[in-house]
């Protein structure tokens, strides 16, 4: 098995293992830390070896099951889709659970956490319409992001943030009654690290991002599946979010425009093999749009 990174990850009986340097499975443990209290959403990391006198760091997690993704791509007809129609809500459920487990309403905590939320979002933009080869089509939305976003100081809840939950970090047990969040990362993609706690928004909408995106690469194959129904309850719970003013409209479009833009940004072999290059133009054609709106 091979992680996103250059850690190399295998299965061995009712374990998984990570092998990679020393600093990326040091930075690994720092950031599952910052998931104490969430309870079983995230996997607890062991360290088995530290690589002092290797330079190889080992970590292991039990095994949970299989990713989301892996059940999304297997279904081949629409019998299956209540149950994953059932995932996706206990997904929603897990994601609501950290937000309520790590929410901070101290208004000095909401002040300065998203000061360093909102930069981290505008770094994190800039970098990746630098890669997707659209940054004279986006200073525009920049220069109107960067306003906006200081209207909105004191006007969104920080709580802890995966900053990268998509449909394949997402580990769903064999009863497929329990989920798991694994790799989440220090800040948002292609931004370096962050100090901020960050926002549920964030993982919403890039876990929205991330079933669109599977719903299309279904239907490309079997039009008669559909993932509609999870869609619509992904939309109906950031409503709700919204209704309890955990977070804006205002925002929400500019995380949407940062998952658009991340996807743009990556222009790896895979992501651009002729075969998936469809998926990647839509990425592009829809950060396009909303950048103009």
């Amino acid at each position: 098995m091979n992680g996103s990174s250059d850690n190399k990850i295998f299965r061995v009986g009712g374990y998984v293992y990570r092998l990679g340097r020393v600093a990326d499975i040091q930075a690994d443990v720092m950031i599952y830390r910052r998931f104490s209290k969430c309870g079983c959403v995230f996997p607890r990391l062991e360290l088995m070896e530290s690589g002092k006198h290797t330079g190889v760091a080992i970590v292991k997690m039990l095994y949970l099951g299989q990713s989301f993704e892996t059940l999304l791509l297997s279904v081949s007809d629409n019998s299956v889709v209540g149950n994953l129609v059932k995932v996706n809500r206990v997904v929603l459920r897990a994601l609501r659970s950290v937000h309520n487990k790590t929410t901070n309403s101290n208004t000095n905590v909401v002040i300065h956490d998203n000061q360093l939320f909102f930069q981290e979002l505008i770094t994190a933009l800039m970098i990746n319409l630098g890669k997707a080869g659209l940054t004279e089509e986006g200073f525009n939305f920049l220069r109107k992001t960067e306003k906006s976003l200081a209207h909105l100081i004191g006007r969104t809840m920080p709580s802890r943030a995966h900053r990268d939950l998509s449909v394949g970090n997402i580990i769903v047990s064999q009863n497929i009654e329990e989920v798991h969040f694994i790799d989440p990362r220090a800040a948002v993609p292609y931004a370096e690290t962050s100090e901020a706690i960050g926002n549920v928004v964030i993982d919403i909408s890039g876990y929205l991002v991330s079933v669109q995106r599977k719903d299309m690469e279904i239907q490309r194959s079997s039009q008669s599946i559909s993932l509609q129904n999870m869609i619509d309850d992904v939309t109906s719970e950031i409503k709700e979010y919204q209704r309890q003013e955990i977070f804006c409209t205002e925002l929400l479009h500019i995380c949407t425009v940062l998952w658009y833009s991340v996807y743009a940004a990556c222009k790896c072999p895979y992501c651009t093999a002729p075969e998936r290059r469809w998926l990647y133009d839509i990425m592009v054609e829809r950060l396009r749009l909303f950048l103009q709106t």
